[in-house]
């Protein structure tokens, strides 16, 4: 193993070479050669995978409803959730971030018309997603299929404040 000096494994550590003089073919190549590693300790770090988006928070009309949806549809996801600081947070179950909230409405707008797809591990998740949706009062917008143009099988219900929600699978090429 090749650790750089900031403690990463930069043992099987890839970069791209700029082309060489007169060529326009870009080199993809492993970092094998501890010197060249330990120059390219700056990409390892931007090697590291961060969540795209942390959270999202929706304002329900109807906060019970709307968690009673929520924690059924997600939970064949892996995520759960409990009650936080008036509202509700979901999550993955190994992991804190990204997380969605729900939150009374009070004086702000409801959320509507939003559309949010979480992701499932398999088609069996999104069948249960679906399934679990309808039974705590959401309303079936498409039934679970594979969408050919996206290589997804995915399922879309409205929660009570009509927001889109989607389970999705991304198929293996």
């Amino acid at each position: 193993m090749i650790v750089s000096e900031a403690g990463y494994d930069i043992t099987n550590l890839w970069y791209v070479a700029l082309p060489p003089p007169g060529s326009t073919h870009v080199v993809l190549s492993q970092a094998r050669c501890p010197a060249v590693a330990s120059a390219l300790v700056d990409c390892a770090v931007m090697t590291q995978r961060w969540p795209f988006i942390h959270h999202v928070t929706f304002i329900a009309s109807d906060l019970e409803a709307s968690t009673r949806l929520y924690t059924a549809a997600l939970k064949p996801l892996g995520v759960v959730g409990q009650a936080a600081d008036g509202g509700a947070e979901f999550w993955e179950e190994e992991l804190d971030t990204p997380s969605f909230g729900l939150y009374p409405a009070g004086d702000a707008m409801v959320t509507r018309g939003a559309h949010i797809a979480f992701t499932a591990r398999d088609r069996a998740s999104v069948d249960a997603f679906y399934e679990a949706a309808l039974t705590a009062g959401g309303t079936s917008r498409y039934e679970p299929r594979l969408w050919p143009e996206y290589r997804a099988y995915c399922a879309f219900v409205d929660d009570p404040d009509g927001n889109n929600i989607e389970a999705v699978y991304k198929e293996q090429e």
